[in-house]
């Protein structure tokens, strides 16, 4: 075992528990054959799939409660991405799991998700991978899928649909929960009804201009430059404009500002 990671041992969890695999996922096998010796004389290429979780209990129940629905893979946890680099079946994996804590008010927060996602996309950037998360909140679907994540996993699903959704995203698809992006579209379509209304939370004409440039992800100096203002007075609209639409930063005021102004 690699310093760092903790794999739940799954060859021997039939001594801790009795697990009856149902209908396996992508083929149909005797359910005491091994997955990564040769079955009748062909050899099964072995799949792998990392849970990155630091919550070791957790992260042990989850890989033991995956292979007892889907034993044609191999579920080991790593404390962190860097642990699983650093384990001898990180070139066999074919799709990474990472665990966010509901502790996290955002998907950067908790066990630091983005350094996480950017050491991955920095020294594996070829290998997919998903979130796994109790929050199923627009906002943190979509920073996720925006990172960079192959799909949003959310845990008020069953372990079954999740071997499910595994299987999916090995192979090329994606998966978002259903009601978030239900209320995305629904927050697309409130937002073009009331475009003309929205417009006017904002006190003047050049702070109206300002948001659509922040839409469009425009820098300060640029934005100064195209209107005819000092940047100093950008500033001032920008944060006004961030404090009406109660926006956090920047890039929450160019999500918010593309739905109020879809068609610009």
């Amino acid at each position: 075992m690699e310093k760092g990671s903790f794999n739940a041992s799954i060859a021997k969890a039939p001594r801790y528990l009795e697990l009856h695999p149902r209908s396996l996922i992508g083929c149909d096998m005797d359910s005491e054959a091994p997955v990564d010796e040769e079955v009748g004389g062909v050899y099964r290429e072995k799949n792998v799939v990392a849970l990155i979780e630091s919550r070791k209990l957790l992260g042990q129940c989850l890989s033991i409660a995956l292979y007892s629905v889907d034993r044609t893979t191999e579920f080991n946890v790593y404390g962190s991405i860097s642990d699983w680099r650093l384990s001898e079946d990180a070139s066999a994996t074919s799709l990474i799991i990472i665990s966010v804590s509901d502790k996290s008010n955002d998907i950067g927060d908790g066990l630091d998700i983005k350094k996480e996602i950017a050491e991955l996309n920095l020294h594996k950037p070829s290998v997919k991978f998903a979130i796994l998360s109790d929050r199923e909140a627009p906002k943190h679907v979509l920073s996720a899928m925006q990172s960079g994540a192959q799909g949003y996993i959310p845990t008020s699903i069953s372990i079954e649909v999740i071997a499910q959704i595994l299987h999916l995203l090995r192979f090329g698809g994606t998966f978002v929960p259903l009601n978030s992006l239900m209320i995305m579209a629904s927050s697309s379509s409130v937002a073009e009804s009331s475009q003309s209304r929205d417009g006017q939370i904002f006190t003047s004409q050049r702070q109206l201009m300002v948001a659509k440039a922040l839409r469009k992800g425009i820098p300060n100096k640029v934005i100064a430059y195209q209107l005819n203002m000092c940047e100093s007075t950008v500033k001032v609209h920008v944060r006004n404009i961030m404090k009406k639409l109660k926006a956090k930063n920047r890039t929450e005021v160019a999500l918010l500002a593309s739905q109020m102004f879809p068609d610009d």
